[in-house]
């Protein structure tokens, strides 16, 4: 080592301009870091959706969703797979194992579900947004006095400019009016057996671009000309027409028509930079479009910049406080200064990394680097410090900082090495934990390893540089030592004199803490409270609804939002390209975000919106303040049965029973017993021969159901089946008197099978289900609610204890109960970072084994680890703080600083014994 250092000594200029340059290019690296607000985080979570518009749900579970379901038997890396299926609409979620490859897992998913063979007129499976693919801009484009067409045609070009902008992966406009050609069978149709899918198939790939007098004169097949000679071509058996697509929804501003922007990245783009591009986009449109206004509703560069800019502050802060501390304890100006220096030296270092590995530049990272101030510079510290003694020993400056550095280099290595050890196997354990915290633990990891390079190189150059004519300095530094060390001797001298009382006490303060955790005392949460200026929530309207039915009833949440004080701007949407906060919504749920003045109290506005979103909606109304980061305070209770009539018994008595408590607010059931009228098939007992049911169904299907071909953002085509009666599930009389003449193999009207759809079942219309959601084969509903309080963890094991009593008097019957929500998140993160923790200090004791070849002095250097948990416990249960995701890393943090300040205290005993002193 000794060789080394006078190396550095001997090359001082090339040192400082390799420090400089590194510096340097820290500073530009992090200019270049892709800046967001969380880290790209993967949930273990598979969301599936396959649109069947104008299918009904019984039919969808049939023959969708049970088939789908079927094909991923046997997948690896499934945990749990739950299917709904609702009108026009079958959603599969799978649960992952944790730490399986979400992207690579949804992928085989995906190549599963597409070899299935799906009826006509059902679309192909796609993948749902996850957490990190939801929109980093919403704007709202409110019409003032134009066309909802007209604003359509503008907003499109609109769309286009935006998809230029660099890193924006797609953009969404809910609320656009889509063009949709119609096609209306008759009876005629029916008669001859054609199906909507087959005339959809006759039309022709580009249909949906053709004029009505060319889509009429289509030719029927010549099975069907040749008879009569009246059925020749499309006119005769249907009628065509260019109407307002019915799926496209609606969306409304600040009681205003309007079109939605939803602006997506790419997932290695900027955050920052893509709203900040499509914010310079939509001021220009703003400017050239008087008759429009634009309405900024989410936006996440401003969180990104404001959380950067704050907690660049706090870091300034801290260094300053640190370098003011360091000032004090050396009462040396050059020392402070050589000190201080190390800090941006190592900090660039990690950032520089973060540069090369493509990692992000988050809130949680930037935590990390402010965290990691403190102790980059304690190497530094370490050596000024001891050089200064070499000095006032008498030695000349270079042998000094030669012998200083020398002497304390395996302690500062060992002390590194520990905390490096401690943060970061954080990154590399799997699962959710590790998706938040990667960046952070090699950025820091990487920061305070740099910190031991710049203490063995650039620290004893430049105090060789600074000391050499600062003898009277370190008279004034050997008389501050002597007076701290008259403060601490009395403390250390009264522990070496009454051992058994002073480990009695730190073995009572573990007992201690230990109680004081499982008294319950110190509540518990996966994230603390981040509230924004933002409000959001749901209004879930009766299934099946129509456009002008939907627009009725939303007019109470219009004038709830319209005149809720607080409340800047808001929008709401309905239809297939509602927005989506939480893509689990189903097709008849209406989102709506409102902005709150940035001066205003969140908290009562939320409740007022509640008290009277909940009159106005009863049991269909959620509201919430937006959280940055995953949504927190969530219970979640999954019903399992094999019984309709159980399950809805179950979730109302279930609903009923939650809502009487204190701790809850907004409990609801997902709806599973709401019901909508549906064709039902009933095998009938005399049919000849043996009946196939799966042929039977496919077959009434396919005569029953619209075949719609969707074209993106452009035009769609509908072929329907003879024009819906209300309440006949989407048949007429007639038709309900024709099909069942209709043969079992429904097609172009040239059936060959003499089994007709009449010899083998019965047909009639009755209310089924709307929402038929099955797990594991049994049919399952959700209850959730919102947790009042800031133990999450704590009212969720209460409220679990009460449903098991519930549950165990009978009066929920023959079910199955799971939980999910906040509950989970906290056992997992307690697992994660127990885990972590458990590798850290295993890391740690070999790195101390290796560095002083004693396994005796490690182990009482790793005690007092259990010991500083006390005081951090008793500081959460006092300031009533919670037990959480934020406290847990601070737990890691105190590991490491306690085990360093171990390593230094026991590297100076025992040099101080080799020196002869007595224990």
């Amino acid at each position: 080592m000794h060789t080394f250092l006078r190396l550095m000594l001997r090359f001082k200029l090339i040192v400082l301009l390799l420090a400089v340059a590194v510096v340097a290019g820290g500073a530009w690296s992090a200019t270049q870091l892709r800046q967001q607000l969380f880290p790209d985080i993967a949930f273990p979570l598979a969301a599936i959706k396959v649109d069947a518009p104008g299918i009904p749900p019984a039919v969808l579970d049939d023959q969708v969703a049970t088939p789908l379901a079927a094909s991923l038997d046997g997948v690896a890396g499934i945990r749990n797979l739950t299917t709904v299926a609702s009108d026009g609409v079958v959603t599969l979620y799978g649960e992952l194992e944790l730490g399986v490859d979400v992207d690579a897992t949804t992928k085989r998913i995906l190549a599963k579900l597409g070899a299935v063979d799906l009826p006509a007129g059902v679309g192909a499976p796609k993948r749902l947004g996850a957490f990190t693919e939801q929109p980093v801009l919403i704007s709202a484009i409110v019409t003032k006095s134009a066309k909802i067409g007209d604003l359509t045609t503008r907003v499109d070009a609109l769309r286009t400019e935006l998809l230029k902008v660099d890193g924006v992966a797609k953009v969404e406009i809910p609320g656009a009016v889509r063009e949709q050609v119609q096609v209306q069978l008759s009876a005629a149709a029916e008669t001859a057996g054609l199906t909507p899918a087959y005339v959809l198939e006759l039309l022709g790939p580009d249909a949906a671009n053709s004029n009505v007098a060319d889509l009429e004169a289509v030719r029927l097949p010549a099975a069907l000309s040749s008879g009569s000679g009246k059925l020749q071509t499309v006119g005769d058996v249907a009628s065509v027409r260019i109407v307002t697509d019915p799926g496209a929804g609606f969306a409304i501003a600040n009681g205003s028509p309007s079109v939605a922007v939803r602006v997506q990245r790419k997932q290695d783009a900027n955050e920052v930079g893509v709203v900040d591009g499509a914010q310079k986009i939509l001021s220009r449109f703003d400017a050239d479009n008087a008759d429009l206004q634009v309405v900024t509703l989410s936006e996440n560069a401003t969180g990104v910049k404001a959380s950067i800019k704050g907690l660049l502050i706090e870091g300034i802060l801290g260094a300053i406080g640190a370098v003011l501390v360091i000032f004090l304890f050396l009462r040396s100006g050059r020392g402070t200064l050589i000190a201080a220096i190390s800090i941006p030296t190592s900090l660039v270092f990690g950032l520089l990394v973060g540069y090369w590995l493509d990692l992000t530049l988050d809130i949680i990272t930037l935590a990390g680097l402010t965290i990691a101030i403190g102790r980059v510079i304690d190497d530094a510290i370490v050596v000024i410090e001891n050089i200064s003694k070499h000095i006032e020993r008498g030695e000349s400056v270079t042998d000094a900082v030669v012998n200083g550095t020398a002497e304390v280099f395996t302690a500062i290595v060992a002390s590194t090495a520990a905390t490096v050890a401690v943060f970061l196997p954080l990154g590399f354990l799997g699962g959710f934990i590790s998706s938040l915290f990667r960046s952070f633990s090699i950025i820091v990891a990487v920061s305070l390893a740099a910190s031991l390079l710049v203490a063995i190189t650039v620290i004893p150059v430049l105090a060789e540089l600074m000391f050499r004519r600062a003898a009277r300095d370190h008279t004034m530094h050997t008389h501050e030592r002597g007076k701290l060390e008259r403060w601490v001797r009395p403390a250390t001298a009264f522990g070496l004199r009454h051992r058994v009382l002073t480990v009695g006490l730190a073995v009572l303060s573990v007992v201690g803490t230990g109680a004081l955790v499982a008294s319950g005392v110190i509540p518990t949460q996966f994230l603390p409270d981040s509230s924004v200026q933002q409000v959001y929530g749901t209004v879930t309207l009766p299934p099946a609804q129509t456009e002008d039915q939907a627009r009725a009833q939303l007019k109470d949440l219009s004038s709830i939002l319209d005149n809720a004080k607080g409340v800047v701007d808001w929008q709401y949407s309905f239809g297939a390209e509602t927005i989506k906060v939480d893509f689990a919504s189903g097709p008849n749920t209406v989102t709506f975000v409102a902005n709150l003045d940035k001066k205003a109290d969140g908290g009562p506005i939320v409740q007022r919106i509640r008290t009277l979103g909940s009159a106005a909606y009863p049991d269909s109304f959620t509201v919430a303040q937006l959280e940055n980061g995953p949504p927190a305070g969530t219970f979640q209770a999954n019903i399992k049965t094999t019984d309709p009539e159980v399950l809805r018994t179950a979730t109302e008595r279930l609903v009923s029973f939650l809502k009487q408590r204190n701790d809850l607010n907004e409990v609801g059931g997902s709806q599973g017993s709401a019901t909508i009228p549906q064709l039902q098939v009933t095998e009938r007992t005399d049919a000849p021969g043996k009946v196939d049911v799966a042929s039977l169904r496919r077959a009434v299907a396919a005569y029953s159901n619209p075949a719609i071909d969707e074209k993106g953002d452009g035009p769609s085509i509908a072929v329907l089946p003879p024009a819906t009666a209300p309440g006949t599930g989407g048949l007429q009389p007639a038709t309900l008197a024709v099909l069942p003449a209709r043969p079992v193999d429904a097609g172009s009207g040239s059936a060959t099978s003499t089994a007709t759809i009449g010899d083998l079942a019965q047909l009639s219309v009755k209310p089924q289900l709307a929402f038929i959601s099955r797990s594991e084969g049994k049919l399952t509903t959700t209850v959730n609610a919102t947790i009042e309080g800031k133990d999450t963890a704590g009212i969720t094991k209460k409220i679990k204890a009460d449903i098991k009593r519930l549950q165990q008097s009978g009066e929920l019957g023959n079910i199955d109960i799971s939980y999910e929500g906040d509950a989970a998140f906290v056992q997992q993160m307690f697992h994660d970072l127990l885990k972590a923790i458990a590798i850290a200090v295993l890391l740690v004791l070999i790195v101390l084994v290796l560095a002083f070849r004693s396994l005796f002095q490690p182990i009482a250097m790793l005690a007092p680890v259990l010991f500083s948990t006390f005081g951090a416990f008793i500081a959460l249960a006092l300031t009533g703080n919670a037990l959480g995701l934020p406290a847990m890393i601070g737990q890691l943090l105190l590991i490491g600083i306690v085990v360093a300040n171990a390593i230094l205290l026991v590297d100076a005993v025992v040099r101080k014994r080799r020196a002869g002193a007595s224990v």
